[in-house]
């Protein structure tokens, strides 16, 4: 995304941004939290990759269906948001199955194959850019999934009588992925819609830098997640999710000055943006905020709680979308990195005290 900012003017460049904002958050609550429940359930339950696969793919169908009625975009977004779905779903099976190459492959091929389809695309056919995109997305999904099928070893079943334990793990995340993509993406639809798509370009262009620091997070979730969910006891699993605290917070604290010398050179290079230091360290801030999150959802999920998941989504959603309201107009664009940082705080501080309480009994 930083690359195509940089090569394309900026009133384009926000009607991608929105065009991403909708595909990721399909695709998010499309697949119905059963990335995760590979990650939790595959190797101890039968053929949960594949019934996993089945209720994530015939979901996002729906879900995205019913969204390109409703928001009257392209309907090639839901081809991108089914392709997208089940290669989040090939991502946790490598996870789990420890397949680093696998899941290099995987990781390094869906966003080469996507710049560089674009880019042909852009040069080379008369496309909005917008649709070009979704057909980049597409077309590098897909590759990427014939790609990843040939490291994984299917059990060619379908165990219905799994369905309702998988659902049950899944409709939580499901609504927590719903409530806090209120807040991860539903900032970009109000930026455009509040300031406008020039005003929205500069934010995300920010953002991107920012939210790089999320991607090494990811990395230690890679290592941590499933180890945290398969603790022999409740010490184990907190201690584990330390050190993944650690590390996190470590790395994120490190990679900041190569994220804002970076988007020093971007700004340089194109001089359309602006550059907005303060809301720079506003977004990392937010962003680092993200691991103290993540720790909390991999405790919840150790204790088979999830439903406090849903809580804590829920009042963090709330206290979001309040403090910008009232907010908005004192603190202007400034508003949503203000809102995510307090209203994060504000729940950990709150649910951790849950957590506590469901130790103790």
């Amino acid at each position: 995304m930083p690359l195509i900012g940089l090569l394309i003017p900026v009133d384009s460049y926000g009607d991608i941004v929105l065009t991403f904002t909708y595909v990721v958050i399909l695709m998010s609550v499309g697949q119905l939290g059963q990335n995760r429940t590979i990650l939790r359930f595959e190797g101890i339950k039968f053929a949960t990759f594949e019934t996993s696969s089945a209720i994530a793919l015939l979901s996002s169908i729906i879900i995205a269906g019913i969204a390109v009625k409703i928001l009257e975009i392209h309907s090639l977004v839901i081809f991108a948001v089914v392709f997208i779905v089940y290669l989040n779903l090939l991502y946790s099976k490598c996870r789990v199955d420890n397949n680093i190459v696998a899941f290099s492959i995987l990781k390094l091929s869906y966003p080469i194959l996507k710049l560089l389809s674009f880019f042909a695309l852009m040069f080379f056919a008369d496309l909005n850019l917008s649709i070009g995109y979704v057909i980049a997305e597409i077309f590098s999904s897909f590759i990427s999934v014939l790609v990843g099928i040939r490291f994984i070893k299917f059990k060619k079943a379908f165990n219905k009588i799994e369905v309702p334990l998988f659902m049950k793990f899944g409709i939580p995340v499901f609504f927590q992925t719903i409530l806090l993509h209120v807040i991860q993406y539903g900032d970009k639809i109000f930026v455009s819609s509040y300031f406008g798509k020039i005003v929205l370009a500069n934010y995300f262009f920010v953002s991107i830098f920012c939210t790089c620091v999320v991607f090494l997070f990811s990395y230690f979730s890679q290592k941590y997640e499933v180890i945290i969910y398969r603790a022999k006891n409740w010490n184990e699993a907190k201690r584990r999710t330390t050190n993944y605290l650690i590390k996190c917070l470590m790395s994120g604290f490190a990679f900041f000055p190569i994220a804002l010398l970076s988007y020093l050179i971007a700004v340089q290079v194109n001089g359309d943006y602006d550059i907005n230091y303060r809301l720079m360290l506003l977004m990392y801030a937010s962003s680092l905020l993200g691991a103290f999150t993540n720790s909390y959802f991999y405790l919840i999920g150790y204790l088979n709680k999830n439903s406090l998941i849903i809580k804590y989504s829920l009042f963090l959603c709330l206290l979001y979308v309040t403090f910008i309201f009232t907010g908005v107009e004192q603190l202007g664009i400034y508003v949503m990195p203000a809102a995510n940082i307090f209203a994060t705080l504000v729940s950990l501080i709150v649910f951790s005290r849950l957590i506590t309480t469901l130790r103790q009994k």
